[in-house]
């Protein structure tokens, strides 16, 4: 049975690969919700999890899944054979196979970082597009894409709100930012402010 999912993704044939956190393993259905397969278990090795949190796939069907220790990612066919650690950050993959990851780069002179969109083609090869135009600093790790595979993010503009009799910090709140991007070149298409409400916090 399962016990605490936190995460599914479907493959190219409509099988479905669910993460049962509490059993640390994966599971494998069909299309028609039949368990097809299951692997992992509880520890450190190759193929083992210690609560398993997050699951990706590509377009070769190759699935990636993020352990709770250490944050590593481990990768598998669609059968479940284990196929090596992946190095990188857990990857968001766009229609046509490329992997995003946002990624920070500290600058060595004046020790201040940067956020960048870094790109991995299929074959390989790396784009970097800088997000210092945004005027704010993405909130979370995860991409989205739509159907033109135009991409989108969170970011967020920080700010603290400080009492001067005390000189304490009576809040710390942040604009939330929706962001469209060109996967092509980069570039901003469109800035879209969410307004969660007074108080609202990205978690």
């Amino acid at each position: 049975y399962l016990k605490y999912s936190t995460g599914h993704v479907v493959d190219s044939q409509g099988n479905i690969y669910v993460i049962d956190r509490g059993h640390h393993r994966i599971q494998k259905f069909s299309s028609n919700g039949s368990v097809l397969k299951a692997w992992g278990s509880y520890g450190l090795k190759n193929g083992q999890f210690i609560y398993p949190e997050t699951i990706k796939i590509d377009l070769a069907d190759n699935i990636y899944v993020q352990d709770n220790y250490k944050a590593r990612i481990q990768t598998f066919s669609n059968d479940g054979v284990y196929l090596g650690e992946y190095k990188n950050k857990l990857p968001n993959f766009d229609k046509n196979g490329n992997a995003y990851h946002l990624i920070t780069k500290k600058n060595s002179n004046t020790q201040a970082t940067s956020s960048y969109l870094q790109k991995i083609k299929p074959d390989g090869r790396i784009q970097e597009f800088s997000l210092r135009y945004l005027d704010s600093n993405p909130c979370t790790g995860s991409v989205a894409f739509d159907s033109q595979a135009n991409i989108y993010i969170l970011s967020c503009r920080y700010e603290d709100n400080y009492d001067e009799n005390s000189s304490r910090t009576l809040m710390f709140s942040h604009t939330i930012y929706l962001d469209k991007i060109n996967s092509e070149t980069g570039s901003i298409i469109k800035k879209t402010l969410l307004d969660f409400g007074e108080g609202s916090t990205l978690t």
